[in-house]
């Protein structure tokens, strides 16, 4: 799914030691009784790779910020701008290629799929609140942010993590910490095996593909977004039935 083609729709190091030493002497004036001192307090082990991807991950599940993406898809050659907004309820993602803008908005009422080509806009009201989005109103973008993110944050033992090799991710990565993720091919697809890179906040900086695709980050702001921006551009028209 996400290493193929983008549809309309990218060491923490702890150690501690003690030394104790013991001696005597041959003074024939008494030893003075050892003083009982305080055990040092235990010093916490490192986190594992997988460990500090989940912590970052579960961070990002509850980023609010505002989000610009630059797209490439390596066969066939394509590009495409994504524009991603998330509060802690909402989430509406923009994929805008030359002609196109498909978008993408869930919130706790409803979620709505709309496109604008042109001056021509269209909106329908794909799923209720809390039920499942039909699978082909489904964005690329979207299952990143939301069904990705949620498993990088909540099942770290279903796949394989470790750190990506020195220079092996050659896009830029905005300061953000790169992990390896090899997902099992019998695993659902909700994770891509691919180079997932996270800011501190848990924000996507980039994401790289076995394909070659990649997503990478422009800009982004952590200041929440409007409630404009989870209103569909286009009166929705419910879906028949």
């Amino acid at each position: 799914m996400v290493g193929g083609r983008f549809r309309l729709g990218m060491t923490t190091v702890a150690a501690a030691a003690a030394a104790l030493s013991t001696g005597c002497t041959g003074s024939s004036t008494p030893t003075p009784a050892p003083t009982s001192t305080s055990p040092s307090p235990a010093t916490s082990a490192p986190a594992s790779v997988a460990q500090q991807l989940q912590q970052l991950a579960e961070l990002g599940t509850k980023a609010v910020f505002h989000g610009t993406y630059l797209v490439r898809q390596r066969h066939p050659t394509s590009r495409a701008t994504w524009q991603v907004w998330r509060t802690h309820s909402s989430l509406r993602v923009d994929v805008r290629t030359r002609h196109v803008t498909a978008t993408l908005i869930r919130t706790p009422r409803a979620t709505y799929s709309c496109r604008r080509s042109g001056h021509r806009k269209t909106c329908f009201r794909v799923a209720k609140a809390n039920k499942p989005i039909p699978a082909p109103f489904r964005l690329l973008a979207e299952r990143l942010f939301s069904d990705s993110l949620a498993r990088l944050a909540g099942r770290p033992h279903s796949y394989t993590v470790s750190a990506p090799a020195t220079g092996s991710v050659h896009v830029p990565t905005n300061g953000g910490a790169c992990f390896k993720v090899l997902v099992p091919k019998n695993q659902s697809t909700n994770l891509a095996t691919a180079t997932y890179c996270l800011n501190p906040s848990g924000i996507f900086t980039a994401v790289v593909y076995p394909s070659g695709n990649v997503v990478r980050v422009d800009h982004v702001t952590t200041r929440a977004p409007s409630s404009d921006a989870f209103h569909p551009y286009s009166s929705p028209t419910p879906l028949p039935g």
